[in-house]
């Protein structure tokens, strides 16, 4: 199945081992190495790479996050605290039972969750406002 070539061996987030096995038909392929692995093959390779004949095994490195990735990140939060509360303002009968502070409170609430891309360290720093105890139930 494959020619005992491994390369590129890493730890990888899951903290299993991801590896490049040297298939005699398909070449190069990835290859997930798991400890009690049911196959004799993932068996095998786990034993060989963990004793350390094919190399040392990297460390798992994490990515890092894009600015337009976490943008999205925390669009979407932002996106669905701003329903929270809308779910409230929205209805006239919740909207009503709400004591004058409890609304003051909702409204200044939406201000600062819409406004959170106005901050300066938006997107990796940002400060989420207090969920205001108008919107626990």
């Amino acid at each position: 199945m494959y020619k005992k070539d491994i390369k590129k061996i890493q730890y990888n987030r899951h903290g299993t081992i991801d590896c490049m096995i040297n298939h005699k038909e398909f070449g190069w392929i990835p290859f997930t190495v798991v400890e009690g692995d049911c196959e004799e093959l993932g068996k095998e390779l786990y034993a060989e790479i963990m004793s350390g004949k094919h190399g040392k095994i990297a460390e798992y490195v994490a990515p890092e996050i894009t600015a337009e990735e976490k943008t999205t990140e925390v669009m979407h939060k932002r996106r669905a605290l701003l329903t929270e509360v809308d779910v409230v303002a929205s209805n006239p009968l919740r909207w009503e039972d709400l004591s004058e502070q409890e609304q003051e409170e909702l409204r200044q609430y939406r201000r600062a969750v819409f406004s959170i891309k106005e901050q300066d360290g938006f997107p990796f720093n940002v400060i989420w406002p207090d969920s205001p105890k108008a919107l626990e139930l």
